[in-house]
């Protein structure tokens, strides 16, 4: 019997690899999403006596404010024709102004204009209907040269100072996550700074007077009993204190299955979701429109291509790293010693199952359609498959059945046990020639003097000749049973196997056949 060779446990360096990006794109992903609102604005003046607006679910509450008074810019959003800002003032009001009440400028960016020229907005869209329907809207301006500019459409032009981008709000994105229960649970008789701590930034504050008033931070309020999420609206009390929360309702494409999924408030209100579901409250990217130079688009353009693997792989690889932990863990044997590969298999199956559930609530929460949780779904169970298969019931097994040391059985020696002859028929096919046919067929439509091709086609058509040889060979199986030891602690196994000799051919004739293919 052959001696045994020192054990060498391995480890699977790819597995590590993978686990190590994927944990790293989970927390590293969350940890560098920005939820704080920016102070560092330009100062505006304002040019026209206007207002400023609130929108508190289907309220709006409009503040006047006077040609001359000073706001300072907290952030952009929309663009061109819906672009609001919002605004902060001197005594602390929070909330929007059309950009054509303030001296900012913006950018345009029309064929119709030089890029480089700057426009005061200087009124409103103008727009006309007839039967119902809009013909147009614009706006107007004034150049740099005191000289009228031409209408300025939808999509523009950006606000013209540093930077403007980095003040761009993300569309849908909440800090924070909570049931209604909970919010307002933990809101109600506290303060606005505590609740600003723990529900993220105060986007808009109205002040009604002897210390009330009323205020919205970027937290989504989830109701199970609807399955919609809301935009919370606070009301302050002359103490200072919340006194009552009324909720403004928000658009969720997954409202018509939330009220179904069970634990969805109590896996929301877990203090990880929040964490991994929150957005930052600006956008990292740079609209193309404001890139000055190809090097510029180029980089913007990277960035956006990476942003969105590593966002398809956070969204639907992240359940396999639990798969793959288990997996790695294998390799400290001692780490899982009680357990046999069928009960690592079933946790496995246990904690993947419970992370997966869990990571398509995060998901979902953060706003992934619930259709798409179904790709999820497909690769988390093919890692699995992957996982199981190492704990195969096969000899010689991966995993020591007694030491549970992994990829430590060593064939040690092989007992000869019998020899048996027979007489085969065979056969071997050998590719002659292909031919191929293509065609198009389409809907021909002819409207007045134009004719053209609607519906087009390709067909494809593939015959494939072959020949097959027949022939009669004699054959011997030598059978042998193979002994395997474990390298760490001596445990044996053993299985039968048998190698195939070709003792003599005898070419018995050939035939010929036809396989045809087609795809449209």
């Amino acid at each position: 019997m052959a001696k045994t060779s020192p054990y060498k446990p391995g480890m699977p360096w790819v597995a590590v690899a993978i686990f190590a990006v994927l944990v790293s794109l989970m927390v590293g992903t969350s940890l560098f999403e920005s939820t704080r609102m920016r102070s560092d604005g330009p100062m505006m003046t304002v040019t026209a006596n206007g207002h400023i607006f609130c929108v508190f679910g289907n309220d709006t509450i409009n503040t006047p404010i006077a040609k001359g008074d000073s706001v300072r810019m907290l952030g952009v959003y929309n663009d061109g024709i819906f672009m609001k800002y919002l605004v902060e003032t001197g005594d602390g009001i929070r909330g929007w102004i059309r950009p054509w009440y303030v001296d900012m400028p913006v950018l345009t960016h029309s064929k119709k204009h030089n890029p480089n020229d700057t426009i005061w907005l200087t009124n409103i869209p103008k727009t006309s209907a007839q039967y119902g329907h809009i013909l147009g809207w614009e706006y107007y301006g004034t150049l740099a040269n005191g000289t009228k500019s031409a209408n300025i459409y939808s999509t523009d032009y950006f606000p013209a100072f540093k930077d403007s981008h980095k003040y761009i709000f993300r569309k849908n994105s909440s800090s924070h996550f909570a049931s209604r229960e909970k919010f307002e649970r933990n809101v109600v008789g506290k303060n606005l700074n505590i609740i600003e701590d723990k529900y993220g930034p105060v986007v808009q504050y109205i002040p009604s007077g002897a210390g009330g008033g009323e205020a919205s931070v970027n937290t989504s309020v989830f109701d199970k009993s609807t399955g919609s999420f809301y935009e919370p609206v606070i009301t302050i009390a002359s103490d200072s204190t919340v006194s009552s929360v009324r909720f403004g309702l928000q658009s969720d494409r997954n409202s018509w299955i939330w009220k179904y999924i069970p634990l969805s408030s109590q896996l929301i209100d877990l203090p990880l979701t929040s964490f991994f579901a929150r957005g930052s409250l600006y956008d990292s990217l740079k609209p193309s429109n404001l890139c000055t130079s190809p090097m510029d688009e180029t980089w913007n353009w990277t960035k956006r291509i990476v942003i969105g693997i590593g966002g398809l792989i956070w969204l639907f690889v992240i359940p396999s790293a639990v798969c793959l932990l288990v997996y790695i863990m294998l390799y400290f044997r001692y780490s899982l010693y009680p357990l046999s590969d069928t009960a690592v298999k079933i946790l496995i199956s246990i904690l993947t199952a419970l992370f997966a559930y869990y990571w398509i609530i995060v998901t979902m929460t953060w706003g992934e359609y619930i259709f798409w949780e179904i790709l999820l779904i497909i690769i988390t169970y093919m890692t699995c498959q992957n996982a199981f298969s190492v704990l195969a019931d096969e000899v010689p097994h991966i995993r020591c059945q007694k030491c549970r040391a992994m990829e430590a059985m060593e064939l040690v020696d092989k007992d000869f046990l019998e020899s048996e002859e027979k007489t085969e028929d065979t056969s071997q096919s050998h590719k002659l020639g292909s031919r191929t046919r293509r065609w198009q067929t389409w809907t021909q439509v002819t409207r007045g003097n134009s004719s053209w091709r609607e519906n087009v086609k390709n067909h494809y058509e593939t015959d494939t000749d072959w020949r097959r040889d027949h022939y009669k060979e004699n054959v011997r199986y030598d059978r042998y049973m193979l002994h395997y030891r474990c390298q760490c602690c001596g445990h044996k196994e053993r299985k039968r196997d048998y190698i195939r000799v070709v003792l003599d051919r005898k070419y018995q004739g050939s035939s010929t056949y036809t396989t045809h293919s087609s795809s449209d």
